[in-house]
């Protein structure tokens, strides 16, 4: 329990709260985990959590990338290889924009 800016005491979210938090971000991660309302006593664990989460994602998107151009490659076809390539890094670029 900790007090608010107003003085009144509020409720600390119990561990199955953040956990269904950390679930529902996990699902639709529109914005940074950490700053979610009523789980400030819990900064250091979400932010950990969402960061290992990011860098999950980042490598198994670049797990499947790889896959992809070998698999490109073994067909012999650079040219497509490099259009999903370029393709890819387009949508990554547009990804980054919007958040």
């Amino acid at each position: 329990m900790h007090i608010s800016f107003f003085g009144e005491r509020e409720k600390m979210a119990s561990r199955k709260e953040i956990e269904e938090l950390k679930k529902n971000w996990a699902d639709n991660p529109a914005c940074n985990i950490e700053h979610s309302p009523g789980f400030e006593d819990h900064f250091d664990e979400l932010l950990a959590f969402r960061q290992t989460k990011e860098a999950i994602w980042k490598n198994e998107l670049f797990e499947r990338r790889v896959q992809e151009i070998a698999l490109l490659l073994q067909m012999n076809n650079l040219t497509l290889a490099r259009y999903v390539l370029r393709l890819e890094d387009r949508i990554a670029a547009l990804e980054a924009g919007g958040r």
